[in-house]
């Protein structure tokens, strides 16, 4: 849970907010594309660790009811050695 919540917090600090519902002023596209540049900011903090969960984290405009941005993270599975 702790890793949960700190994939949210690297969300919701890149995004500048405290609530999973929040509000942006001014044109649609404009704050689709600050959000989308926001996630984008905070896929890069998440790609440079390594999770012990799979996890999909996904923005959405509630008034147009699209996906503005969607993150995927799978845990990287283990191959097996072959210089055994």
């Amino acid at each position: 849970m702790a890793e949960m919540k700190e994939i949210e917090t690297i969300f919701y600090g890149e995004l500048g907010i405290t609530d999973s519902s929040f509000r942006l002023n001014g044109d649609q596209a404009e704050c689709d594309a600050q959000v989308k540049a926001a996630c984008e900011r905070a896929a890069t903090r998440l790609n440079q660790r390594q999770w012990s969960f799979d996890f999909t984290y996904s923005v959405s405009n509630v008034l147009t009811e699209q996906v503005i941005y969607e993150y995927k993270y799978q845990v990287p599975s283990e191959t097996p050695d072959s210089s055994l």
